[in-house]
């Protein structure tokens, strides 16, 4: 589940962030951040800044857009098709 850019994990009947889960302390895919836009930027080793990752929430989507009808700038148009390193 995400809510405003941080992903959680079920623990039982809570949820927990993912950073504190035992998969983002494992040695070969671990991670530090449950915050979607720092996971980017700790996934590219610092190529795409968390500065630069547009979060869209639920509402963003079901009203077609974000912020004021502004469009999202979406898939590898929008990041050049670079491959992000982030698989």
């Amino acid at each position: 589940m995400t809510v405003d850019g941080v992903q959680y994990a079920r623990a039982g009947e809570t949820f927990v962030p993912v950073a504190a889960t035992d998969y983002a302390r494992d040695a070969t895919f671990g991670y530090h951040s449950s915050h979607l836009s720092e996971y980017v930027e700790e996934r590219t080793v610092g190529r795409i800044p968390a500065s630069s990752v547009v979060t869209i929430s639920l509402t963003d989507l079901r009203v077609g857009g974000v912020g004021s009808g502004r469009r999202a700038p979406l898939g590898p148009a929008w990041w050049g098709g670079r491959d992000c390193g982030c698989y």
